[in-house]
């Protein structure tokens, strides 16, 4: 058993404070971002050339590793601005903020991208080499995350922690110039940023549970306790015109509720990455899980992994993460007997060989 300790990973996920600061995106919001082209372009591999876009032009682009458990995930983007902070000054630094023209039109969905692929979401062409060390992307207030699970008919709407404001900032150096490609890439890592709530976990399906056990009861009152609201209402309906009946709307009125409430929470671990200093790791194993860290003595002792910069579940025997930092990192695999093995010390570097 290793002590736990937090990591901290090659970019830095900031915390931002409530106030205005110097050219905060937030005061221009009701303006509405601007927009790069009325086209969104699609997905596409992750240094291919984008159509009317100049190749010193800085370009972000999003990618996501999908989850099976959920049949989407859409996210409302508002806003992407590059700004820059003297190092020097004390934390509430005063930022100036440069809004960067979207490709984006509407609610993106991450959740079906294909292995490897990617979405430029913004893009920015300047006359002049520049320098930024903050990157910010701001979200509808109401509904910036919504997923649907499957085999729910209800989509969850999730919302960002409260101390990040609608906002992911990142501070990472991006520089724009004539003698480098700035193409950037964020990764969602939904699969690290969502996790059961606890106090759902036991029974994620709400109160069908109850439900069930009550069926047999032959008073709305016994099925209210049983069921929660929502069937307490649907078997009072149901009272006068027999315990059967009465059972069956309470329990659609009641799923529906259980539909509405989030079961997951939603906490980023987003990473983000110079495109062209990112290569693939990949390997194979007879575990399930496999978690990348910095170092492997801040590791986790179970698969969830809340601790690791990124996750993976084995699939037949073999596993990919198509974007990582280039660098030594530390794997450790879990098994299905809750048992798990390290890798010490794996380089990752573009060009390499796979693991075997």
């Amino acid at each position: 058993m290793f002590a736990r300790r937090w990591i901290f990973p090659l970019y830095t996920l900031i915390i931002t404070s409530c106030g205005t600061h110097i050219g905060n995106p937030d005061d221009d919001q009701d303006a509405g971002p601007p927009k790069a082209t009325e086209t969104p372009v699609g997905p596409i591999t992750a240094e291919a050339p984008i159509p009317g876009v100049a190749e010193d032009a800085f370009v972000l682009t999003l990618t996501n590793q999908p989850m099976a458990e959920l049949d989407s995930a859409t996210i409302a983007l508002t806003g992407v601005f590059l700004g820059y902070a003297d190092a020097s000054t004390a934390a509430l630094v005063e930022v100036d903020w440069q809004s960067v023209p979207l490709l984006v039109n509407e609610r993106i969905e991450i959740n079906q991208f294909e292995e490897g692929a990617v979405l430029p979401i913004a893009v920015l062409d300047l006359d002049e080499a520049k320098q930024f060390n903050r990157l910010r992307l701001s979200f509808d207030e109401t509904e910036p995350l919504q997923i649907l699970v499957s085999g729910q008919s209800q989509t969850q709407t999730l919302s960002l922690p409260e101390d990040l404001n609608d906002h992911l900032e990142f501070s990472y150096q991006i520089g724009i110039s004539d003698e480098e490609n700035p193409r950037y890439l964020l990764d969602f890592a939904l699969q690290e940023s969502l996790s059961l709530r606890e106090d759902l976990a036991a029974n994620p399906n709400g109160n069908s549970q109850g439900n069930d056990q009550n069926n047999g009861q032959d008073s709305g009152q016994g099925n209210g306790q049983g069921n929660g609201q929502g069937n307490g209402q649907g078997n009072g309906q149901g009272n006068g015109q027999g315990n059967g009946q009465g059972n069956g709307q309470g329990n659609g009125q009641g799923n529906d509720q259980s539909d509405s409430t989030s079961t997951y929470q939603f906490i980023p671990k987003a990473r983000l990455m110079k495109t062209s200093k990112t290569a693939v790791l990949k390997g194979q194993s007879t575990g399930e899980v496999v978690c990348i860290y910095t170092a492997i003595e801040v590791a986790d002792d179970t698969s969830e992994c809340p601790t690791a910069i990124a996750r993976r579940r084995i699939k037949n025997g073999r596993y990919q993460l198509n974007f990582l930092e280039e660098g030594q990192y530390d794997l450790r695999i879990f098994y299905a007997d809750g048992t798990y093995e390290d890798e010490l010390a794996v380089e990752v570097r573009r060009g390499a060989p796979a693991k075997p």
